[in-house]
C-alpha cells in the first residue's frame, strides 16, 4: 500500500539489516515517543500490531510493506515474514510462496490482502478478495515485458511493466494504463487507499484512471496518496524538499531547515517522511496544510546515541514500520545485534538495543540508572508490590513509601516515624546511611503525584 525500499539492483533503496516500528494512534507524540514497544529478533514493534514471526537478530530484510492493519518483509532469501492482522489470510500465503522459483521479488500489503511479484515473473496475491483484488488479469505477465513493480490499495491491486504500462484491479478496476510511446515511461507506481500515482522518467506525475487530480508538470521524485477517503496527495522534490498540494492543484512547498528528505510515506490522515540523517517527522495532513515548520516535529534522540539509522519508512493505519541499518551504539566496531547473539552484551528485555545504550538514551525506563530496563529489575527478583513496573527501591527513594504513587501526608508520618532509626527500610533518601533534615528536604522536593 506504501512505498517499498530494495537491496537490489532496482536502485530503490540500500542495504538493510534490521527492522523497527513504532506507533501512533493520530497523535503526532504517540508515534515519536517511543513509550510502548517490544522486539522480536531485528523488528521491533508497538501499537496495533498483535504479535508476529520471529527474526533471527542478524536476519536480513530486503525490503517492507505496510498494510492497514498489517506488515510484510521480504527476506534475503526471498521468504517472507508477516506480523499484525491475519483475520482475511493476508499474512498466509500458499505453501511454496517464497521459495526457489517462487521467492518473492516485490511485495505490496492492501487494507485486508497482500500481492505479490515472484521470480518467475508471476504475481499472485492471498487475503481478502471482496472487491476481485486477487483476481490478477490473464495477459498481466507478456514475453519480453516482465512485471517489475507490484503495488496494494485498500481493495485492489496494481502492477508496473518494465515498458512502463500499468495494470489495476478489483475496486479501482480500470483496466491497463499503456506504455508511453513518447518516451516518457511510467518508472514508479504508489497505491493509495482508492487511487495510483505514477511518475514518470521526467519527474512528471499523475493519478492514473481519475481526474481527481490532473496531470502535474512539477517535477517530482516520489508521491503519496493517503486519507480515509484517499484524498490527501503528497510529493518529494528530486532536491528532498517536502510538497503537499493544496486544492486547486498547487503545490505549496515546506521549509526544510535540515538535511534532505528522501522518502515520504502516508495511511489515513497520517503522514511521515525520513530524512537524509534517518531523523523523521510524523504529522496528519491538516498540519502540513497549515505550513508548520518540519523541524519542530523531528524525532532523533537515538540517532544522537548512535542507535540506529533509519533507510526506509512505512506507515500503516496504526503503525509505523522502520528500515534500519545495523547500529553500533557502543563504538566497539562490532554490529550490535552480532554482540547481542554472541552473549558479549546485554539485552535483557530482547529490544535489540544493547541494554546500556537504550538507558543513556531514555528509551527504556530505568529508576536507578544501573544502566538495566526496570522491566529487567523487576524480572531479576526486585520487588514491585504494587505492579506498576517501577522497583520498589525507587519509589522508596522519592519518598513515596507506601507505593501509591504520590509523596504526601502519609509517607511525610512514616518517615518522621523511621527518624533516627538506622536500620529502617525507608527514609534515608541520600543513601548516606542517617535518616535526617536532608533526607526531609528532598521528600519535600518530592512533594505530590506523578
Amino acid at each position: 500500500m506504501t512505498h517499498i525500499q530494495h537491496n537490489n539492483s532496482t536502485g530503490r533503496g540500500a542495504a538493510v539489516a534490521a527492522i523497527l516500528v513504532m506507533a501512533f494512534s493520530g497523535a503526532v507524540q504517540a508515534a515519536t515517543d517511543g513509550s510502548c514497544g517490544a522486539t522480536q529478533g531485528p523488528v521491533r514493534f508497538s501499537g496495533v500490531i498483535q504479535g508476529g514471526d520471529v527474526l533471527s537478530p542478524l536476519a536480513e530484510v530486503q525490503a517492507i510493506s505496510s498494510g492497514w492493519y498489517h506488515g510484510v518483509a521480504i527476506l534475503d532469501d526471498g521468504s517472507l515474514a508477516f506480523w499484525g492482522d491475519d483475520s482475511f489470510g493476508q499474512c498466509s500465503p500458499s505453501d511454496g510462496i517464497g521459495k526457489g522459483e517462487q521467492r518473492v521479488l516485490d511485495v505490496g500489503a492492501g487494507q485486508f490482502h497482500t500481492i505479490a511479484l515472484l521470480a518467475d515473473g508471476s504475481v499472485v496475491g492471498w487475503g481478502g478478495n471482496d472487491q476481485g483484488q486477487l483476481d490478477v488479469p490473464d495477459g498481466l505477465v507478456q514475453p519480453g515485458n516482465p512485471v517489475i513493480q507490484v503495488e496494494a490499495g485498500n481493495n485492489f491491486s496494481a502492477a508496473l511493466r518494465a515498458d512502463g504500462s500499468v495494470l489495476q484491479w478489483g475496486a479501482q478496476n480500470c483496466g491497463e494504463t499503456p506504455a508511453d510511446d513518447g518516451g516518457n515511461p511510467i518508472v514508479r507506481i504508489n497505491c493509495g487507499a482508492y487511487y495510483t500515482s505514477a511518475v514518470r522518467a521526467d519527474g512528471t506525475w499523475s493519478i492514473l484512471c481519475s481526474d481527481y487530480l490532473p496531470e502535474s508538470s512539477v517535477p517530482i521524485k516520489d508521491v503519496q496518496l493517503f486519507g480515509v477517503e484517499g484524498d490527501y496527495v503528497v510529493g518529494l522534490s528530486p532536491e528532498g524538499d517536502l510538497l503537499s498540494i493544496t486544492q486547486n492543484g498547487e503545490w505549496f512547498a515546506h521549509p526544510n531547515p535540515l538535511a534532505p528528505i528522501i522518502e515520504i510515506t502516508g495511511c489515513a490522515k497520517i503522514f511521515g517522511s525520513l530524512r537524509e540523517d534517518g531523523s523523521l517527522f510524523i504529522s496528519d495532513f491538516s498540519s502540513l496544510q497549515d505550513g508548520i515548520d518540519l523541524e519542530s516535529y523531528v524525532d532523533a534522540a537515538d540517532l544522537r546515541n548512535g542507535l540506529t539509522t533509519r533507510r526506509s519508512i512505512e506507515i500503516g493505519r496504526y503503525h509505523l514500520m522502520s528500515l534500519v541499518d545495523e547500529a553500533d551504539c557502543d563504538g566497539s566496531g562490532i554490529p550490535d545485534a552480532e554482540e547481542i547473539a554472541d552473549g558479549t552484551v546485554d539485552d535483557c528485555d530482547g529490544d535489540g538495543v544493547i541494554d546500556a545504550c537504550a538507558s543513556a538514551a531514555g528509551l527504556v525506563p530505568d529508576c536507578d540508572g544501573n544502566q538495566v530496563p526496570d522491566s529487567c529489575d523487576i524480572a531479576a527478583g526486585a520487588d514491585d508490590r504494587n505492579g506498576n513496573g517501577i522497583p520498589d527501591g525507587c519509589e522508596f527513594a522519592r519518598g513515596d513509601f507506601n507505593l501509591d504513587g504520590c509523596v504526601d501526608g502519609e509517607d511525610l508520618g512514616r518517615f518522621f516515624a523511621a527518624w533516627g532509626d538506622p536500620d529502617s527500610p525507608v527514609g534515608d533518601l541520600d543513601g548516606n546511611g542517617r535518616i535526617d533534615g536532608v533526607d526531609l528536604g528532598l521528600l519535600l522536593t518530592n512533594w505530590g503525584c506523578g
